[in-house]
């Protein structure tokens, strides 16, 4: 059931020290409806994502990550109307943006970014996209583990759910289809886990839910 003050509670603080860029605008509102129900990225998962941290305020490795998107356009055959440059650039911008909030100058900060293959009709063929790729990227405040949990630990599942295999879904390709990673997150969550680990289908230990 939907918890009304749960929900004022989350877009008070949405508002105070989250920043979200859509397509190159700022949101004045970064919980503002903003994806068409005909975006692919909700159709069908068809996006893709990458994440990337500051330290010490700036950026690190943001030119790694940028690659890392390119090469999973290239396995999902999604070819990327703008530049790698372009979405370097709008990362910096929303950064700039979330460090301009009150109290977050001196905070450091997780940035996600989004790319869709854009909007369209329903149907797998790319012949129903009729949109350019379209992006999304929101930057919020890091949450790193906390000094109790550095000395508590965490504790992991190694769950009977196993990775996508590489000839069904490419786990090499970070996309916005992440049922299997929740799913195992899930599994294990649901015996009292922090997190899940996750094997192979021949039962090698791959990765866990959202670390590698």
């Amino acid at each position: 059931m939907q918890n009304p003050a749960n929900e004022k509670s989350f877009a008070s603080l949405a508002a105070q020290t989250i920043a979200v860029n859509l397509n190159g605008e700022i949101l004045k509102d970064p919980l503002r409806p903003a994806v068409p129900v005909f975006d692919r990225s909700y159709l069908y998962g068809d996006s893709l994502y990458e994440v990337v941290r500051t330290y010490k305020y700036r950026f690190l490795y943001m030119e790694d990550h940028l690659m890392r998107l390119a090469k999973s356009a290239e396995l999902c055959r999604m070819p990327l109307s703008q530049s790698l440059s372009k979405y370097r650039d709008e990362c910096e911008k929303t950064l700039a943006a979330f460090q301009a909030l009150p109290g977050m100058a001196k905070v450091e900060a997780y940035c996600r970014i989004v790319v869709s293959r854009g909007t369209g009709k329903i149907g797998f063929g790319t012949e129903n996209v009729v949109t350019p790729t379209t992006f999304a990227i929101i930057v919020q405040p890091l949450n790193p583990p906390t000094a109790e949990q550095w000395e508590q630990g965490y504790r992991y599942k190694i769950v009977d759910r196993i990775r996508n295999d590489k000839r069904a879904q490419d786990p090499a390709a970070k996309t916005g289809n992440y049922m299997n990673s929740l799913l195992a997150y899930l599994e294990g969550a649901a015996e009292g886990f922090h997190d899940s680990l996750l094997l192979d289908s021949q039962g090698f230990l791959t990765e866990g839910t959202t670390f590698n």
